[in-house]
């Protein structure tokens, strides 16, 4: 997979960082659609 990547095969799209502290955050905005992508939660 990372291949693809790298290539440009397989994009991957992130909606969004947020750090651990405000992880019920990110949660509220999983839950109510208000994020494309994925959503990562940094330490």
């Amino acid at each position: 997979m990372l291949g693809w990547i790298e290539e440009g095969v397989l994009d991957i799209r992130t909606g969004g960082r947020r750090s651990l502290a405000e992880a019920a955050a990110a949660h509220t905005d999983l839950a109510s659609r208000r994020t494309t992508g994925k959503l990562l939660l940094i330490h």
